[in-house]
């Protein structure tokens, strides 16, 4: 076992030595690690910190996507809605039209028809009076009657 007279001459440089080694402990600790430490937890901060403002975000924008897919489906049904009521007035006023139109081509027709039915008649009169004339010129001329 070592005696007290044996450790002693070294006892100085030992303690001096661990105290500069506590002390380049201790400095390494405050102007590194610290430091570096310190550092990290508010990376580690800001980074929870941007994901939690990730989150809130994401859920905003789906509800805000939600309601404008909502107001979307609204317009899309007011839409359908106000084309099927111009649709249906359009097919009105088209059977409208088209009923009138009818009707002024059936007028038209009855007339045109009340027309030719009495330039027929006209025609048929003034034939058969020609015809007569006709008759009678003939007659004449076979019975040797000539003009």
């Amino acid at each position: 076992m070592p005696t007290w007279d044996t450790i002693s001459p070294h006892l100085v440089p030992v303690l001096c030595q661990l105290a500069v080694f506590l002390v380049s402990i201790g400095i390494i600790r405050r102007q590194i690690l610290d430091p570096f430490t310190n550092s990290h937890a508010g990376r580690e901060k800001r980074v929870s910190d941007a994901r939690a403002t990730a989150d809130r975000e994401a859920t905003l924008a789906a509800e805000q996507r939600a309601a404008y897919e909502a107001r979307l489906a609204s317009a899309r049904e007011q839409a359908e809605a106000r084309r099927q009521e111009i649709r249906g007035a359009a097919q009105a006023h088209e059977r409208k039209v088209l009923g009138d139109a009818l009707d002024a081509t059936e007028a038209r027709l009855a007339q045109s028809r009340d027309e030719l039915a009495s330039q027929v008649t006209a025609a048929r009169t003034a034939l058969a009076a020609e015809a007569r004339n006709m008759a009678r010129d003939m007659a004449a001329r076979v019975l040797g009657r000539a003009p």
